[in-house]
């Protein structure tokens, strides 16, 4: 299946390798947001819809994938939600903080 100009697997999604980059690099997505560096404020314009479908150029099914998880713990689908919270929160559930 092929979700991106990349190749791309489910397993690759289901995993979180999407949300490593963005929100384990220093100055990332994290929460607090005053620790990020400004360079990602970006985020919180666009919704996570947006941010994966437009600049991550994945398939539509991905960011549905995700809404899974953002309607529990964020009260919206993946076209409600801002995509700095839903980066920060997805890329804690993958990768818990120590």
């Amino acid at each position: 299946m092929e979700l991106c100009h990349q190749t791309a697997s489910v397993e690759t999604v289901e995993n979180g390798h999407l949300f490593i980059y963005d929100s384990h690099r220093p100055g990332g997505p994290t929460d607090p947001a005053d620790a990020s560096d400004p360079q990602y404020d970006y985020l919180a314009q666009m919704t996570l819809y947006e941010y994966l479908t437009v600049a991550k150029d994945f398939h539509p099914a991905v960011a549905d994938f995700y809404t899974r998880y953002t309607i529990d713990a964020l009260a919206g689908t993946s076209q409600q939600v801002n995509a700095y919270t839903a980066i920060s929160f997805l890329g804690t559930e993958y990768h818990p903080m120590q």
